[in-house]
């Protein structure tokens, strides 16, 4: 076996080199997804893009911070005291808190330019079947 040198391994030479590199092709188009037990495609029973379980989680997870909300003064507060609250990280409340926003069940009223965002518990988020748990 032929080692070559440090600088033959690592160097930059390629980009000086007149010979055209390969082109990787592109990747083939993924194949349909088969369909799930309730007979759509990658979606729960409400129509949502989100693939088959993911809402059932994202909608426990969700009662658990919205009850947690709802107990907060005037139904709303910024993402820091939300998670904070729910015993979750930052990281992982923005996402719950979001798919809460898209269901109308909470609402951004403040936009914090770091991020921090202020939301409210909108009437429909009071509904105590709000997501069907």
């Amino acid at each position: 076996m032929e080692q070559s040198s440090f600088k033959d391994r690592f160097s930059l030479g390629f980009l000086t080199s007149a010979a055209p590199q390969p082109v990787a092709p592109p990747p083939a188009p993924a194949a349909p997804e088969a369909p799930n037990p309730n007979g759509n495609r990658g979606a729960s029973l409400t129509g949502s893009s989100l693939p088959f379980g993911i809402e059932a989680v994202l909608s426990s997870i969700g009662n658990q911070v919205l009850s947690k909300m709802k107990d907060m003064p005037n139904q709303s507060g910024n993402l820091l005291s939300v998670a904070s609250i729910s015993n979750m990280r930052f990281e992982a409340i923005l996402p719950i808190v979001q798919f809460l926003a898209s269901k109308g069940l909470v609402e951004r009223t403040y936009i914090d330019p770091s991020g921090n965002d202020i939301y409210t518990v909108t009437p429909s988020g009071l509904d105590p079947n709000a997501l069907g748990l």
